[in-house]
């Protein structure tokens, strides 16, 4: 088997690596928040120290190219403290507390809070039912008589999926910024719930999303964004806490990376309380001084409230309070949220009993969650980063050119500057580190590359071991150029609606393809939905990845199954009865 790049990110051992996954066989990431104090409201002279152990851990994620810049605030009564390492692109302006990340899925612990002040001001209650805050003409689904709750977004058990199955961005780099009021409200009139409301806990992007956009029409706001500044960034004073960042504030917002290149920027829609929030370390570390209750605010009574509510989650010692989640290990009880975008990965969390806050932020997506926790609790371990050494251009060069398994499996080997990357068939490019000038290794997955030379000269061939087995890659003569990607042919919608409905790839992993105005899209059971384009009647192409689909038909042209074409294999899934 080639290279497979699973972003069970959606995973959790942090909580958004296991619920904001990425695109079909390719990564796309996903979300953070959290807490904080004023730095001039206590003494910095007195202020906790960044212990060397997480310094050294920092510096070397950062000298070995995995991640270009990382921030970290630390809080206990005595005061904050900040520490920086790294730039805010490779080569860049360094980060200090003051630059701007995308902090994801903490804004789920924003969004809480907001609803916990509403319910203190009586303009709402946890149990009230959704329907009672929906416009005219949308309707909530239910099942055996039980309505979905407000609280039940916010904790995570109000039976809706993780990402609505309508989910088809038009660019997988910025999926959420197309995802509109009324595809989201389609989709909620549309959904049959799977379980029962409120008997499980499913992490749920698309719940808080409409959560945030509910928690707006309840206060008379005209965005999520509104609310989020008017009821909680000025009042907190919390001046670089945006969704929409002024043109200063633009010049110290971060750049993302991801697989050690820059990516573009995420914007958000109608779900953005889900994960839209941009914050500097800063405005978190003082989100957390208020949650703590060092100092008090107007909200302390509603982050009081997001907080103490705990139900479990399924996973050993993790529960969920109200946007927040909660860790019970090594005796200490850590109340926390994590985040990652395309290009950012982000930890916030604090101690009551402590008395303690820490935020982590970096600007790229490897995950730093534990980095975090640490600081908390030092008895969750640090990672160990593999080292590697450095190349010159010149060698560099060697490895650049095309390696083939079969006509339809290959890798591209680039370089950007000494920095070598590798992009198998149907991937996305990945950057690869050298153990030794003829082993390099990958970060995100457990493979390696060893290249072979034949006398002196570019390298020969590429080896690739994963998984116990090795397959081997014959570099490509110089003249050599990848297949023309397929031409588009149009298709009458009537056709398309013939293969509508789901496909069996495997048990759990089911296409599901729909029309979507004169558009074929297909979504695989937990990612996100993409639009296929045809070269036939029966052939669709993706363009976010090198895949394609074939819809299969019997003796009288009825549709029996679909085979999936991806990485040199055909894979059959059944069309299941509708």
């Amino acid at each position: 088997m080639a290279v497979v790049f699973d972003s069970a990110t959606t995973n959790i051992n942090h909580i958004e690596r296991v619920h904001m996954s990425g695109c079909l066989l390719r990564r796309v990431c996903v979300l953070l928040v959290v807490v904080a104090v004023a730095a001039n409201s206590l003494p910095v002279h007195a202020a906790p120290t960044i212990p060397s152990d997480v310094k050294d851990c920092v510096k070397a994620i950062v000298d070995e190219g995995i991640c270009p810049g990382i921030v970290i605030g630390l809080l206990d009564e005595s005061g904050p403290t900040f520490w920086a390492y790294g730039d805010m692109t490779y080569d860049g302006k360094p980060v200090d507390r003051k630059t701007i990340f995308e902090i994801g899925s903490i804004s789920k612990a924003y969004t809480a809070t907001l609803l916990c002040q509403l319910v203190k001001e009586g303009k709402c209650q946890l149990d009230d039912p959704i329907q009672k805050y929906l416009p005219d003409g949308v309707t909530a689904p239910t099942r055996d008589g039980k309505s979905i709750t407000l609280r039940h977004l916010a904790n995570h058990r109000s039976g809706l999926p993780r990402m609505p199955d309508n989910f088809a961005p038009a660019d997988p780099n910025d999926p959420f910024v197309d995802y509109t009021p009324k595809r989201m409200y389609e989709f909620l009139q549309s959904v049959e719930l799977q379980r029962d409301i409120g008997s499980e806990y499913e992490y749920s992007n698309y719940a808080t999303g409409l959560l945030g956009s509910l928690l707006a029409r309840i206060d008379g706001k005209d965005s999520y964004e509104q609310l989020l500044v008017e009821r909680l960034a000025k009042p907190l004073e919390l001046g670089d806490t945006r969704l929409t960042l002024d043109g200063e504030q633009a010049k110290r917002f971060a750049d993302g990376h991801a697989n050690g290149r820059k990516v573009d920027h995420w914007g958000f829609n109608a779900l953005a309380g889900c994960g839209a929030i941009n914050s500097t370390a800063r405005d978190v570390l003082r989100f957390a001084n208020f949650n703590l209750g060092i100092k008090d605010c107007e909200l302390s009574d509603a982050m009081k409230m997001a907080c103490a509510p705990r139900t479990d989650t399924g996973v050993p010692n993790l529960q969920v309070a109200l946007g927040w989640h909660v860790w019970n290990e090594h005796g200490a009880e850590i109340i926390w949220h994590n985040g990652g975008t395309g290009g950012f990965h982000s930890f916030a969390g604090f101690r009551l009993d402590k008395k303690q806050g820490v935020v982590v932020l970096a600007n790229s997506t490897q995950d730093i969650d534990v980095i975090g926790l640490h600081l908390l609790e030092p008895q969750y371990s640090l990672p160990e980063v593999r080292r590697s050494i450095e190349l010159t251009e010149a060698e560099a060069e060697d490895y650049v050119g095309w390696y083939i398994l079969n006509p339809s499996t290959r890798f591209q080997i680039t370089r950007e500057g000494s920095r070598i990357f590798a992009k198998l068939t149907g991937q996305e490019a990945v950057q690869i580190f050298p153990r030794t000038k003829t082993e390099f290794f990958y970060r995100i997955v457990d493979a390696e590359l060893h290249f072979e030379r034949d006398g002196d000269g570019p390298y020969a061939r590429v080896k690739l071991h994963q998984n116990g087995a090795v397959q081997t890659f014959e570099r490509a003569g110089p003249d050599f150029q990848p297949p023309e990607p397929p031409k588009e042919v149009d298709v009458d919608v009537a056709t398309l609606k013939q293969y509508v409905g789901k496909y069996e790839l495997a048990p759990g992993a089911v296409f599901d393809v729909q029309v979507e105005g004169e558009q074929l899209t297909i979504q695989i059971t937990g990612q996100p939905r993409f639009p296929v384009y045809a070269e036939s009647k029966t052939r669709f192409f993706y363009k976010v990845v090198e895949a394609a689909v074939t819809f299969q038909m019997d003796a009288d042209g009825k549709v029996t199954g679909l085979v999936l074409h991806q990485n040199g294999m055909d894979q059959p899934a059944k069309r299941l009865p509708s």
